[in-house]
C-alpha cells in the first residue's frame, strides 16, 4: 500500500469514528503536505495533519508554526496509523489532539472527546476491584465531587453520603488522585480537574447501563403539560423520579424542546391512571437506572425534579438520536470551569 492509499484509509476511518461518537461536520479537501481542516455543525474548525508515521520533530515543529492558532484557541490534530501513548503523553497541550486506528487517541474537543487509552497494567488491577471510577456504584463518588466543587471531602463523609465502606472509597479516591481529577486537602479531598474528569467520563459513558426502559402514551397538548402531569402522579405515588435528557436539559438550559418527557424512576410504574403502556412511540418514557448515583445533585426548577447538569450531559452526549448539540450548548453554560 502506497502512501496516498494509506493516508486515504485512516482518513476514512477518522471520519467514521468521529461520526459514530457524535461529532458531524465535513473535511475541506487535503492540500499537498497533508493538511486538511475539519469543520463542525457548530462551527468548530480543527487543522488536521494526516501522515503514515507520526515523529516527535514534526509533532513539535507543526506547533510552534501554529503557536499564534493555539494561543487564540485553535485545535490542531495529527492523525497517524499508529502513534504511540509515550509520544502523546509528552505534548499534553490544550488544543492538540491525536488520533490513529491501530494506537493510542486523544482528542477532547469543546463536547467532544475519544479518549483510547493504553492496556491495564498488572499494579492497576492490584489496586482491587473497584475498576473505573465512573462505572457502577462508585460512579457516586466523582458525582458527588461535581454537586459540591468547592468541598473539601472527607473519606467518611464520602462513605456516608454514597453507603458504601470506607475501604471501597479508598480504592476509588487512589484511582481519582492518581488520574489527576481531585487532590489531596489535608486529611480530606478536592476536586482538581473538573474539566479532565468530565472529558474522560463522557469517553466511557455508555447510556444503555439502565436496567428497565417503559414507555408511555399521555394525553398532553405541549411539554410543559406533560411534565406537570407526570409530576403530579409521581408525587401522589411518593416515588423518587427526576427529569432527564432533552426534557430535562430544557428546564435547566433551554435549548429546544422535546415532544417526548424523558424521566428516571426509582422504581417500575404499574397501573397509573392517564398513563397507557406502549411497546414504542410512546411520548412518556421512563427509565429505571443502575444505582441512585444517577439521582445525585437533583433539585427542584419550577416545582419538577430535575437530574444534575452533569447527569443531563452525560446522557445527552450518549442518548439516541441528535441530542449532541444541546448537550454542548448545556456544558457550555452550566459545566464550564475554565477561567
Amino acid at each position: 500500500m502506497d502512501n496516498q492509499a494509506e493516508i486515504d484509509l485512516i482518513e476514512a476511518f477518522l471520519k467514521k469514528t468521529l461520526t459514530e461518537n457524535g461529532l458531524i461536520g465535513h473535511f475541506n479537501g487535503r492540500s499537498r503536505n497533508g493538511e486538511t481542516i475539519f469543520v463542525s455543525q457548530s462551527g468548530l474548525h480543527v487543522i488536521i495533519f494526516f501522515r503514515t508515521a507520526l515523529s516527535v520533530n514534526f509533532v513539535e515543529r507543526t506547533m510552534r508554526e501554529m503557536a499564534t492558532k493555539l494561543s487564540q484557541g485553535g485545535h490542531l490534530m495529527f492523525v497517524a496509523t499508529r502513534i504511540s501513548q509515550q509520544l502523546i503523553d509528552s505534548q499534553n497541550v490544550k488544543g492538540v489532539h491525536f488520533f490513529s486506528p491501530d494506537g493510542f487517541s486523544r482528542i477532547r474537543l469543546p463536547g467532544f472527546t475519544y479518549i483510547v487509552h493504553p492496556p491495564v497494567t498488572k499494579v492497576a488491577i492490584r489496586m482491587g476491584n473497584a475498576g473505573s471510577a465512573f462505572v457502577g456504584k462508585a460512579s457516586i463518588i466523582p458525582r458527588l465531587f461535581f454537586k459540591e466543587p468547592e468541598r473539601i471531602w472527607l473519606q467518611g463523609e464520602l462513605a456516608e453520603e454514597a453507603n458504601l465502606t470506607r475501604a471501597y472509597i479508598s480504592i476509588v479516591i487512589r484511582r481519582m488522585v492518581a488520574a489527576g481529577y481531585i487532590r489531596q486537602e489535608g486529611k480530606g479531598y478536592r476536586l482538581q480537574s473538573p474539566e479532565q474528569m468530565l472529558d474522560d467520563w463522557v469517553a466511557v459513558y455508555r447510556f444503555d447501563r439502565y436496567v428497565k426502559r417503559q414507555e408511555f402514551a399521555m394525553s398532553f397538548q405541549h411539554l410543559r403539560e406533560g411534565m406537570d402531569k407526570l409530576t403530579r402522579l409521581f408525587s401522589e405515588k411518593s416515588m423518587q423520579f427526576a427529569m432527564m435528557g432533552p426534557c430535562g436539559a430544557y428546564l435547566r438550559c433551554p435549548y429546544m424542546e422535546p415532544s417526548v418527557v424523558t424521566t428516571y424512576v426509582s422504581e417500575l410504574v404499574e397501573d397509573l391512571p392517564g398513563l397507557y403502556p406502549v411497546e414504542r412511540d410512546g411520548n412518556v418514557v421512563l427509565y429505571l437506572p443502575a444505582n441512585k448515583g444517577f439521582f445525585v445533585g437533583t433539585n427542584k426548577i419550577e416545582g419538577i425534579p430535575v437530574v444534575s447538569a452533569l447527569q443531563l450531559y452525560l446522557d445527552l452526549k450518549k442518548m439516541p438520536g441528535r441530542s449532541g448539540d444541546q448537550a454542548d450548548y448545556l456544558r457550555e453554560n452550566l459545566l464550564n470551569w475554565s477561567e
